[in-house]
């Protein structure tokens, strides 16, 4: 079995449940009304979109006392007691900064609490409101935190699969090796528009990215000789 946690039957359970809550109190507003491209930053959105800076500034202590503790318990805290006031941005630097802490890649201490599936969850229902930087950075820190969820990494692959053909080199390297890290395949058809968008970008790969990129080709277990010649000046 790969070292990696796969969640599956709890994760549908789990995000059914959630999107039962989410039903009765919304984390994200419809984005119909007030999209996310429309606030920026997000702390200046209207009260109906998203709570003013005013409104969250126990939540930004909170977040910041956590994340400079570099301690996941403490941050998963925040998530448990105050997730319902989180914003997009919120959602993606508590998951994404677990994956830079020491003791949490492969913790099932960590991953396999409740808050951290609430995050997961949040992410998931939130799919269509977050960037390809955001997503893929997500994809990321799952590898490196060991976390090999089906329903996250399929279903964000697919959300990005709408836009691969846009990504910058920075978001493609992190979306391959992300998946790479956990021996998590992408379906054909995404990872031949990966191959295509790295033929486009290729000169904003730096040589150690176009290594790490080869060696994530062949984990994944696809033919990597069109990848190789699309990724020139490979040492």
């Amino acid at each position: 079995m790969h070292k990696a946690f796969r969640l599956v039957g709890r994760r549908a359970l789990s995000l059914s449940r959630y999107s039962q809550e989410a039903s009765q109190t919304q984390f994200f507003l419809p984005s119909v009304s007030y999209p996310v491209k429309a606030c920026s930053p997000v702390y200046q959105c209207l009260p109906q979109g998203f709570a003013s800076s005013a409104d969250n500034s126990k939540l930004d202590q909170a977040l910041k006392k956590a994340l400079d503790s570099h301690d996941a318990q403490q941050l998963l805290q925040v998530v448990e007691r105050q997730g319902k006031e989180f914003r997009e941005t919120d959602v993606i630097s508590a998951f994404t900064s677990m994956a830079k802490w020491k003791d949490s890649a492969g913790n099932s201490d960590v991953l396999h609490s409740k808050p951290f599936q609430t995050l997961v969850d949040m992410v998931i229902m939130g799919l269509k409101r977050f960037s390809n930087s955001e997503l893929t950075s997500v994809i990321k820190a799952a590898g490196t935190l060991q976390f090999d969820d089906d329903m996250l990494l399929d279903r964000t692959s697919q959300q990005l699969m709408l836009s691969v053909n846009k990504m910058s080199a920075e978001e493609l390297y992190n979306l391959a090796t992300g998946l790479a890290d956990l021996e998590h395949s992408p379906s054909v058809v995404l990872f031949d528009a990966i191959q295509d968008r790295a033929a486009q970008v290729s000169e904003d790969f730096s040589p150690e990215q176009k290594k790490d990129l080869e060696k994530a080709y062949q984990k994944l277990e696809y033919d990597h000789e069109t990848i190789s010649k699309a990724l020139p000046d490979k040492k």
